[in-house]
């Protein structure tokens, strides 16, 4: 047994999400049973096209767990799966637009902002870091993984330059998204290692 739940979703400039219950779309049905190995089908339409910026959903399935009486055989706990499927409603221009607005080395950590100043969302599928020595030779290499940003929205991504970040000289960022990518590149000094 599951029911569905529609919240418009947004993040503020740190990237961080927030979700607040919505009326912006029509789904149906609005609770069902799944038999075993049987399949649902779950309609969403919207009400209103997007006109200038993309607008962002999250429809949360949410499992209704059973009621069982206790036999009195000690504690039992009810484990209920919830799941936000996501849905965008573009606009008829879309622009899809990414920027890296900071990218820095402070005491030993990468801090690098990814900024989204399009009117349509874009999912990061990686930040991949490389850094070289004095020779060129790739010394350290880091795999951070991204989520969705929201048409205006930022993201902060941080890591750790461990555990040789003296012998970095160099080093190469590149933010991959499905359609597009960003790079930057950023020659260290010893003041941006020391603790």
């Amino acid at each position: 047994n599951v029911q569905m739940k529609l919240f418009e979703w947004s993040q503020d400039e740190s990237g961080k999400d927030s979700f607040t219950e919505s009326t912006g779309l029509i789904y149906f049905p609005r609770s069902m049973t799944v038999e075993p190995n049987e399949e649902r089908v779950l309609r969403v339409g919207i009400k209103a096209p997007a006109v200038l910026k993309e607008t962002a959903y999250r429809l949360f399935v949410e499992e209704m767990p059973e009621l069982k009486k206790l036999d009195g055989k000690g504690a039992k706990v009810a484990v209920a799966i919830r799941f936000g499927l996501p849905v965008f409603v573009r606009p008829v221009n879309a622009q899809t637009k990414g920027e890296i607005t900071l990218a820095e080395v402070s005491k030993g950590v990468l801090n690098v902002v990814v900024g989204n100043p399009g009117n349509v969302n874009f999912s990061i599928t990686s930040i991949k870091v490389v850094g070289r020595d004095k020779d060129a030779k790739e010394t350290f290499t880091r795999d951070i993984s991204g989520w969705y940003l929201l048409s205006g929205a930022k993201r902060l991504y941080s890591t750790p330059l461990t555990p040789d970040c003296a012998g970095i000289k160099k080093l190469e960022i590149e933010v991959k998204m499905i359609d597009f990518s960003l790079s930057k590149a950023l020659d260290l000094t010893a003041d941006m290692c020391a603790q």
